[in-house]
């Protein structure tokens, strides 16, 4: 599932980008890899999602909806 359609506090794992090389190097740069533990913050039905990366004890991100599309991510056992 797409992060925009996973459920709100909910610990996730991203298990695929589908985009291209530029995409990828922009979530690097943010600091969001593949296999790492996010929690998508709250749930709305527009704007930007926010998620916390759990690996990393980060801040918050935002990140654009269309963004949020290509990060595919599953439920974290």
């Amino acid at each position: 599932m797409s992060l925009t359609d996973a459920p709100a506090n909910t610990i996730l794992k991203i298990s695929s980008i589908h985009s291209g090389s530029e995409v990828r190097k922009k979530l690097l740069a943010l600091g969001l890899h593949i296999d790492d533990n996010l929690m998508k913050v709250g749930r709305t039905k527009w704007g930007p999602v926010l998620v916390k990366n759990l690996s990393t004890d980060s801040s918050k991100l935002a990140l654009g909806r269309g963004l949020a599309e290509k990060i595919n991510v599953e439920y974290e056992n």
